[in-house]
């Protein structure tokens, strides 16, 4: 290809396209690119928080009020309008997307079930089209050169993926993509400097799909890839990838080179600076990726290519939450050739990725990753309904997924068997080692997450001064560190309690809880408007007093156990059945029958109880 047609691809999401400076920010590096003679093709999200507002539209149709949604859309986005001195063009551009707002959201209460994803798609596919209005007419007016506006649409299409959900195809789309000559040479007739949308596809029909939440990475790829641009660059509000969430873990490094297998696995396994999906068509390509800070790209970032290494390295500590863990278990599989075969198929079929899989001669272990694939609980619902008629099968939430990612990790057990004491006294649901030699992975408790990850990053990465692809820490690079911390601390209630905090201790071990915490806490979810009744769960502490406190605020109760239902109502002997949810896991029919005469709320875990016991 001529260097006439040389593309760079910069993807902005949405915090690096919300204010003025930051769009300052984006003009100077398409500056820098014409310079250098290159052709820029810039991809955006939607400005920070608009696509959850359009969420919110098509998840609780029945909680929203359209015309109040309309409207704050239209003020958010004129008022930027206004502060970036675009005058009544860009703005009756605003009011004309968001014309058909309305009616797509009464079409979600009355379309087909198709049709009711292709409205949805279209609903959250707006806040890209009003980002990249208002991106384009800025950044004409900062040029002494033309800027193209694309519709996405119209230039990326989407593949059905083989059994996936109806869903799936109108919401978590992906497309093929290969390199080409002919697509960089009609890409570069809309001229030298092109805006775009992220997020968004079209099928084969025409219709407007998506690439999954967080999928203006993929968007901005798979151009690069068609393009055969000469680099990517994601633009983001963090610099660059690091060794663990820096936000969370300040002594995280910065990751400055990584090879595109060690990239996609701390994507993969929860780092949120860039999708996981993006780095295949790189990858396949061989574009280089870099990741930086679009507000502060004087603070570098990382590069992402072909990194050769020899010597076995542990590059970070990633995290993924809300994972789902799915146990089958049933007798009849030991030594029974296909149940697996049979197992799985039920998946496939309900177009669900498995993440890792453990097993014995009973059991089965798997999890789900909703990073990637947006489970909703009627999904779920429906892969237990059908899994029940082949095992017993347990549903695990609130999970999260710890994984230790590195260069050749299973050579490095030895360093690795002395981080392992982060995990004593923790509960560990699943370990596995990936088959590719990049990872270990720990499925725990989702609020055991930060202290784990603070101790195996101490342990494995903060004190590791000779490796050159670590840079600097986050605290070194942003000087936050300080400040940060200071006013968590000064906020937490601990710190303000520490001297009879110390006076405990010396009494003998204790646990220690805030009622002005607790009580904060409650009134904090009793203001959200979303939620009509709020259940304690009894698991998470029994001690009568924060019991009595919790009865006084108007919660209720959450019991997993027949035993907790009856320690409920010895402490409360008044209280209304109703104030009390009893949420059985293969409970035995005594325990049911006790709940039923009790009167309480009761919930079905699984099918057997209303096959075997219909008569209660």
């Amino acid at each position: 290809m001529s260097e006439r047609l040389s593309w760079v691809v910069a993807k902005y999401g949405g915090t690096s396209v919300s204010s003025s400076d930051a769009l300052q920010r984006l003009v100077e590096r398409v500056t820098l690119s014409r310079q250098e003679d290159d052709h820029i093709l810039i991809v955006v999200s939607a400005l920070s928080g608009v696509s959850n507002l359009l969420e919110s539209v098509c998840e609780t149709p029945d909680k929203v009020v359209i015309d109040d949604i309309v409207e704050q859309l239209k003020s958010r986005h004129i008022d930027y309008c206004e502060s970036l001195n675009l005058g009544q063009t860009s703005q009756q551009k605003i009011i004309k997307l968001l014309q058909n707002l309305s009616d797509w959201y009464g079409m979600l209460k009355t379309e087909a079930h198709s049709s009711f994803f292709a409205t949805q798609a279209k609903i959250m596919a707006l806040g890209e089209f009003l980002s990249s209005t208002i991106v384009h007419d800025f950044v004409s007016t900062q040029l002494d050169e033309p800027v193209q506006l694309i519709d996405s649409t119209q230039w990326l299409t989407s593949s059905a993926a083989e059994n996936s959900s109806i869903g799936d195809q109108y919401l978590n789309a992906y497309c093929k993509v290969d390199s080409s000559d002919e697509f960089a040479k009609e890409l570069a007739k809309e001229g030298r400097v092109v805006v775009a949308q992220g997020f968004i596809a079209s099928n084969s029909c025409g219709e407007t799909v998506l690439l999954g939440r967080g999928g203006s990475d993929t968007s901005a790829a798979y151009f690069a890839t068609l393009a055969r641009a000469r680099r990517l660059e994601i633009w983001t509000d963090v610099p660059g990838m690091f060794s663990a969430n820096p936000r969370s873990i300040p002594a995280a490094r910065q990751l400055l080179n990584l090879d595109y297998r060690e990239a996609q696995e701390i994507a993969s396994t929860g780092a949120k600076v860039l999708h996981p999906r993006c780095l295949r068509p790189a990858r396949q390509a061989q574009i280089p990726v870099f990741v930086g800070s679009a507000t502060t790209p004087e603070q570098g970032g990382t590069l992402i290519g072909d990194v050769q290494q020899a010597e076995p390295q542990v590059k970070a500590i990633s995290v993924r939450e809300g994972v789902l863990l799915v146990a089958m278990e049933t007798s009849d599989m030991w030594q029974t050739p296909g149940f697996l075969a049979e197992a799985f198929s039920i998946f496939y079929r309900h177009g669900l990725s498995i993440d890792q899989v453990s097993t014995s001669e009973t059991n089965v272990t798997v999890t789900l990753d909703n990073l990637t694939q947006g489970i909703s609980s009627s999904r779920i619902e429906l892969l237990v309904a059908e899994l029940s008629q082949l095992c017993r099968v347990e549903i695990k939430r609130n999970c999260a997924a710890v994984s230790i990612v590195g260069r050749e990790v299973r050579t490095l057990l030895s360093q690795l068997s002395t981080a392992f004491d982060a995990f004593q006294n923790r509960s560990v649901h699943m370990l596995t080692q990936a088959a590719n030699n990049l990872n270990f992975t720990f499925v725990i408790e989702q609020n055991d997450v930060q202290q784990i990850v603070q101790k195996l990053h101490d342990a494995l990465i903060s004190d590791n001064q000779s490796s050159s692809q670590l840079g600097a820490t986050w605290s070194e690079i942003t000087g936050k560190h300080t400040e940060l911390f200071q006013e968590a601390f000064s906020k937490s209630w601990w710190a303000k309690n520490v001297c009879q905090l110390e006076q405990l201790v010396d009494a003998g071990p204790c646990f220690a809880y805030s009622r002005q915490k607790i009580t904060d806490q409650i009134s904090s979810l009793k203001s959200l408007k979303s939620v009509d009744r709020i259940f304690y769960a009894m698991k998470a502490n029994s001690f009568p007093d924060i019991l009595q406190l919790v009865e006084a605020e108007g919660l209720g109760f959450e019991c997993v156990s027949i035993a907790e239902v009856d320690f409920v109502f010895s402490l409360f002997p008044e209280i209304q059945p109703s104030r009390i949810l009893f949420t059985p896991n293969f409970a035995p029919r005594s325990e049911y029958e006790r709940a039923l005469e009790l009167g309480v709320n009761l919930t079905l875990d699984n099918l057997y109880p209303l096959k075997q016991w219909g008569e209660l």
